[in-house]
Protein backbone atom coordinates (compact mmCIF):
# COMPACT_ATOMS: atom_id res chain seq x y z
CA UNK A 1 0.00 0.00 0.00
CA UNK A 2 1.15 3.49 -0.78
CA UNK A 3 1.18 6.28 1.82
CA UNK A 4 0.82 8.88 -0.92
CA UNK A 5 -2.13 11.19 -0.50
CA UNK A 6 -4.20 11.94 -3.57
CA UNK A 7 -3.49 15.45 -4.93
CA UNK A 8 -5.63 18.18 -3.36
CA UNK A 9 -8.51 19.34 -5.54
CA UNK A 10 -9.47 23.00 -5.24
CA UNK A 11 -13.13 23.98 -5.49
CA UNK A 12 -12.84 27.60 -6.63
CA UNK A 13 -10.63 29.45 -9.08
CA UNK A 14 -10.05 33.18 -8.82
CA UNK A 15 -8.42 35.84 -10.92
CA UNK A 16 -7.88 39.55 -10.40
CA UNK A 17 -7.51 41.82 -13.41
CA UNK A 18 -5.89 45.14 -12.43
CA UNK A 19 -7.21 48.10 -14.45
CA UNK A 20 -4.73 50.85 -13.53
CA UNK A 21 -6.49 53.38 -15.78
CA UNK A 22 -9.93 52.44 -14.46
CA UNK A 23 -12.92 51.00 -16.25
CA UNK A 24 -16.50 52.22 -16.65
CA UNK A 25 -19.32 50.11 -15.21
CA UNK A 26 -20.69 49.51 -18.71
CA UNK A 27 -17.39 47.82 -19.66
CA UNK A 28 -17.45 45.31 -16.77
CA UNK A 29 -18.19 41.87 -18.26
CA UNK A 30 -21.37 40.09 -17.18
CA UNK A 31 -20.70 37.87 -14.18
CA UNK A 32 -17.76 40.01 -13.05
CA UNK A 33 -17.49 42.64 -10.36
CA UNK A 34 -15.41 45.78 -10.14
CA UNK A 35 -13.86 47.68 -7.25
CA UNK A 36 -10.97 49.98 -6.34
CA UNK A 37 -9.32 47.65 -3.84
CA UNK A 38 -9.76 44.01 -2.97
CA UNK A 39 -9.10 42.11 0.24
CA UNK A 40 -9.64 38.39 0.00
CA UNK A 41 -9.33 35.50 2.40
CA UNK A 42 -8.33 32.31 0.62
CA UNK A 43 -9.41 29.32 2.76
CA UNK A 44 -8.40 25.70 2.26
CA UNK A 45 -10.23 22.83 3.95
CA UNK A 46 -8.06 19.71 3.39
CA UNK A 47 -9.61 16.29 4.01
CA UNK A 48 -7.45 15.85 7.14
CA UNK A 49 -9.57 18.49 8.92
CA UNK A 50 -6.85 21.15 9.00
CA UNK A 51 -7.45 24.72 7.88
CA UNK A 52 -5.28 27.11 5.92
CA UNK A 53 -5.85 30.83 5.40
CA UNK A 54 -4.05 33.33 3.22
CA UNK A 55 -4.91 37.05 3.19
CA UNK A 56 -4.51 38.56 -0.26
CA UNK A 57 -5.01 42.22 -1.05
CA UNK A 58 -4.48 44.64 -3.89
CA UNK A 59 -5.18 48.36 -4.14
CA UNK A 60 -5.95 48.86 -7.81
CA UNK A 61 -5.18 52.57 -7.59
CA UNK A 62 -1.56 51.94 -6.59
CA UNK A 63 -0.93 48.32 -7.66
CA UNK A 64 0.35 47.73 -4.10
CA UNK A 65 -1.11 45.58 -1.32
CA UNK A 66 -3.84 47.27 0.73
CA UNK A 67 -2.11 49.06 3.60
CA UNK A 68 -2.59 48.03 7.22
CA UNK A 69 -4.61 51.17 8.05
CA UNK A 70 -7.22 50.11 5.51
CA UNK A 71 -7.06 46.49 6.68
CA UNK A 72 -7.74 47.76 10.21
CA UNK A 73 -10.88 49.59 8.99
CA UNK A 74 -12.11 46.44 7.26
CA UNK A 75 -11.41 44.35 10.37
CA UNK A 76 -13.45 46.79 12.47
CA UNK A 77 -16.34 46.67 10.01
CA UNK A 78 -16.17 42.88 9.91
CA UNK A 79 -16.52 42.82 13.72
CA UNK A 80 -19.63 45.02 13.37
CA UNK A 81 -21.01 42.76 10.65
CA UNK A 82 -20.53 39.67 12.85
CA UNK A 83 -22.07 41.43 15.86
CA UNK A 84 -25.21 42.02 13.77
CA UNK A 85 -25.28 38.49 12.32
CA UNK A 86 -28.55 36.57 12.14
CA UNK A 87 -26.78 33.20 12.04
CA UNK A 88 -23.95 33.49 14.59
CA UNK A 89 -24.53 32.24 18.13
CA UNK A 90 -25.14 34.72 20.96
CA UNK A 91 -21.73 34.36 22.64
CA UNK A 92 -19.85 34.94 19.38
CA UNK A 93 -22.09 37.87 18.50
CA UNK A 94 -21.45 39.35 21.95
CA UNK A 95 -17.70 38.89 21.51
CA UNK A 96 -17.77 40.55 18.07
CA UNK A 97 -19.81 43.45 19.52
CA UNK A 98 -17.25 43.84 22.34
CA UNK A 99 -14.39 43.90 19.81
CA UNK A 100 -16.18 46.48 17.67
CA UNK A 101 -16.94 48.62 20.73
CA UNK A 102 -13.28 48.49 21.84
CA UNK A 103 -12.12 49.50 18.36
CA UNK A 104 -14.64 52.33 18.25
CA UNK A 105 -13.55 53.62 21.67
CA UNK A 106 -9.86 53.45 20.68
CA UNK A 107 -10.55 55.39 17.48
CA UNK A 108 -12.54 58.06 19.32
CA UNK A 109 -9.72 58.47 21.86
CA UNK A 110 -7.12 59.00 19.14
CA UNK A 111 -9.12 61.52 17.09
Amino acid sequence: MSDEKPPYQYHLLYRIDPMQEGVLRAAVPDGSGATDALIMLSCLYPPDGSFSLQILSLDGRTAAPVDDKELFKVWALMAKHLADSDTLGASRKDFAAMVFDQIKQAILRTN
